[in-house]
């Protein structure tokens, strides 16, 4: 059994992306590894480079100028070093996420279990979502549960939902994945950046998604990370993984939960109805679920 690790980047030095950590956290279990990362370049080309041998990088224009309003999709970005993928799983991260080097052994048994079961196309991890600081994350349902971060190869698979998750079919016939869901996790820390580099990066982005008037109107030289709603962040009491502890160490800014203030909006009292209802029901019933779990 062949492994192929992938994932995607651009502007992780100005950005402020952990895809150093989050490259280094796949690896060990990986037989090779590809990048594709964005250009024009900001030197993270040479970083990537720098970690391992085993690592191959593949350079694709970022094209701001093709981006429409609500459909920029990373997908496109992470389709290119799918394809280029030779093992016979796939496993993929986006910039920000990380995996536990405890998860490891447990990732890699459950890819040989199921290797041979035509059932499963995919394993399936879940998410904490740390927000602030890498002391706390998030509980509400706004943020995803869970995402398909390992398939099968050879299966017609294409990376959907913004790199959120995979399909498999063809284009205008494609399903959702059967997968596995064996217990680990993802470490998502997309919103665990020093508030100045949080609004940098939210800025940068932004424009993916939303118009120059909606990104205009943000006020403010660093991200407000205390209008939210406190009773959905958790304060993380495990062990980040290892790979993070450097850049944890180097942690300058401090997040309180307690200064929190949260101003509802529609949207926001839509998510806390159904939260409300999930947790009586003790499960969750809203919202996309771009897999099928079988095992």
């Amino acid at each position: 059994m062949t492994i192929s690790g992938f994932t995607f980047v651009y502007h992780a030095l100005e950005l402020d992306y952990p895809v150093v950590e989050s490259i280094k956290s796949m690896l060990p279990i990986c037989d090779e590894f590809i990048v594709n990362v964005g250009l024009p370049d900001d030197g993270t080309i040479d970083v990537i480079r720098s970690i391992d041998d085993k690592i191959k990088i593949i350079t694709t224009p970022w094209y701001p100028k093709r981006i429409r309003l609500g459909g920029w999709r990373y997908d496109q970005f992470a389709d290119i070093p799918l394809f280029t993928c030779q093992g016979d799983w796939i496993f993929f991260l986006q910039a920000d996420e990380v995996v536990h080097e405890e998860d490891l052994p447990k990732i890699k048994e459950a890819m040989s279990k199921y290797a041979g079961d035509p059932e499963v196309e995919g394993i399936l991890l879940r998410y904490y979502e740390f927000y602030g600081s890498y002391d706390f994350y998030r509980t509400d349902r706004i943020w995803p549960e869970a995402a398909v971060r390992m398939v099968k190869n050879g299966m017609n698979v294409y990376s959907a939902n913004d790199a959120q998750s995979f399909y498999v079919g063809e284009r205008r016939k494609m399903r959702l994945l059967n997968v596995a869901d064996i217990g680990a996790r993802i470490y998502h820390y997309g919103w665990a950046r020093h508030p100045a580099m949080m609004k940098k990066k939210n800025v940068s982005v932004g424009k993916y998604w939303h118009s120059k008037e909606e990104i205009s109107n943000t006020e403010g030289e660093t991200f407000d990370y205390y209008n939210v709603n406190d009773k959905y962040l958790a304060a993380f009491k495990g062990s980040h993984p290892k790979v993070m502890q450097e850049r944890i160490d180097k942690c300058d800014w401090v997040f309180d939960p307690s200064k929190s203030y949260y101003k509802p909006t529609l949207k926001s009292l839509r998510y806390e109805l159904q939260s409300y209802i999930e947790r009586i029901i003790g499960r969750r019933l809203f919202g996309p679920h771009h897999y099928k779990i079988v095992r």
